[in-house]
């Protein structure tokens, strides 16, 4: 199948675990309209969202990107620790946010698609500079990076 958008990766995955969209918004523990506006392709999954994927045992670069591998390689209790040390809620929130209140204060629109690649690439200069020994994305940095992608 072909996983070219973050809804057509959502499907996947919920076809491949067997749910129904009630099933898997259930499984996962988020509203039944959240999941099907994020696999029709009308939002972007939240930090928490992604977070609940990757505990249900799939990647959340994936579902993003369509890069790398859609499962986590680890099983049962590790699945969760993995998917929370691999995955810094607070900093992809944090950059969801960013897109987000730049294309309000903008009055700018992108696809649900392009705007995940935004975050995901945002959310990589969070990391980067948390392994510099920042603590917060510098706001200035994104906005610059924004205007070029934007």
């Amino acid at each position: 199948m072909a996983s070219d958008t973050i809804a057509s990766r959502l499907l996947e995955i919920r076809e491949k675990s067997r749910q129904t969209q009630r099933g898997i918004s259930n499984a996962l523990g988020i509203a039944y309209r959240t999941w099907q506006d994020i696999e029709k392709g009308k939002n972007v999954p939240s930090g928490e969202t992604l977070l609940r994927i990757a505990q249900f045992g799939y990647s959340p670069t994936w579902v993003l990107t369509g890069q790398g591998p859609m499962e986590l390689s680890a099983t049962g209790a590790q699945q969760a620790s993995q998917a929370s040390s691999a995955l810094d809620v607070e900093s992809l929130t944090q950059s969801i946010q960013i897109v987000q209140d730049w294309l309000t204060q903008n009055r700018r629109t992108m696809p649900a698609d392009r705007q995940a690649e935004v975050i995901a690439l945002i959310y990589d200069l969070a990391m980067q500079e948390m392994a510099d020994g920042r603590t917060t994305v510098d706001m200035q940095r994104a906005a610059r990076f924004l205007r070029l992608v934007g």
